[in-house]
């Protein structure tokens, strides 16, 4: 059973995703972040970059509704996001989930491809998160554990673990999409 301060942070988390604000997670949505994304990193429609980008959020997206679309809408509403959530970190599989989401945010974020997101690289995937770009700097101090000025596969699988497993309000993984109010 999800706690109060999870449930708090993956609504946060589920709000970020519903980037028209109607309560449901939608492919629209997806689309919608990938393409943000993509403007973020000045990729242009129907190149090779920006076909793979969207690729990826496609791929997100259907394996979102896959699992969590419980009553099959063709949308998620947050009961539903809280749900998948809640039964997929007890399961097996849940591991190789979060490395399977740490590969497909270094595959859009990680554009050097030298397998560590620097700061500047942080602020394309930041700044299509939120609008605050004057935390950026802040956050990435928080996520970069080693202080060696990249996070790397490790640093981002322990981060994406502590925002959705952890109940420490000061575990920095709850700062990955921005400061918190939790």
């Amino acid at each position: 059973m999800l706690s109060e301060l999870r449930k708090r942070k993956l609504a946060k988390r589920f709000n970020f995703y519903d980037v028209d604000g109607d309560g449901f997670l939608t492919k629209a949505d997806w689309d919608r972040k990938a393409r943000v994304l993509a403007q973020q990193r000045n990729l242009q429609p129907g190149t090779l970059e920006y076909e793979n980008l969207q690729s990826i959020y496609n791929e997100e997206w259907e394996r979102l509704k896959k699992f969590a679309d419980i009553n099959h809408d063709g949308r998620v509403s947050l009961d539903e996001w809280f749900e998948f959530i809640d039964s997929h970190i007890t399961k097996e599989g849940w591991i190789r989930q979060l490395g399977k989401w740490v590969d497909l945010m270094f595959e859009s974020i990680d554009t050097d491809r030298n397998d560590g997101i620097d700061l500047q690289e942080f602020k394309v995937f930041y700044m299509s998160e939120t609008s605050d770009e004057t935390l950026t700097e802040e956050v990435f101090a928080k996520l970069d554990l080693n202080s060696n000025g990249y996070i790397d596969k490790h640093e981002m699988f322990q981060h994406l673990q502590d925002f959705y497993e952890s109940d420490d309000p000061e575990a920095p993984g709850n700062f990955l999409y921005g400061p918190y109010e939790y």
